[in-house]
């Protein structure tokens, strides 16, 4: 996954394994951002259990639930709460607004939308726009610049955003 910036934030994701991509180089690259985000999202973890914004759930079972994915974030945390009965799909926003305003152990590296839409097509990559919910107005634009889909399930859609994703 690749945070990127322009005017509004985006979150693109690529997904695949070196042998599947033309280039090496970008493999690695993304992987080592990957690792950058889960150290991060690591430390937003360890942050909100000393403070009591998470409880009922530990790191570990965090990772189990990821399936080995390259790239974890708060949004994994949540589904973990979910889960174990700890929270409930409408308490995603508030959830997220708490996570927003913890310390973070590194400020994340934005890239201009065109720039990652390119690196992922280039790497033999489709480019999704996810958490689409605040991003529709810029859909057109990203895909002149080569986006390939829209994520079409997030808690945050409402049924008339995930409509307009499917379309």
């Amino acid at each position: 996954g690749q945070d990127v910036f322009s005017d509004k934030y985006f979150h693109a994701l690529k997904w695949g394994s070196p042998s599947s991509m033309v280039s090496t180089k970008v493999y690695d690259k993304t992987k080592e951002m990957a690792e950058e985000k889960i150290s991060g999202t690591k430390a937003g973890f360890d942050y909100c259990v000393e403070n009591g914004i998470i409880e009922g759930i530990s790191w570990s079972e965090v990772e189990e639930a990821t399936h080995g994915l390259m790239y974890m974030c708060h949004d994994h945390i949540f589904r973990v709460m979910r889960d174990k009965g700890l929270l409930k799909d409408s308490d995603y926003v508030p959830f997220c607004e708490k996570w927003v305003t913890i310390p973070k152990k590194k400020p994340f590296e934005y890239r201009e939308p065109k720039e990652i839409i390119e690196l992922i097509k280039n790497a033999g990559g489709v480019t999704i726009l996810a958490h689409p919910n605040e991003k529709f107005p810029f859909v057109d634009e990203l895909v002149k610049m080569g986006l390939g889909g829209i994520e079409t399930w997030h808690p945050d859609l409402t049924d008339e955003q995930a409509v307009y994703a499917e379309e």
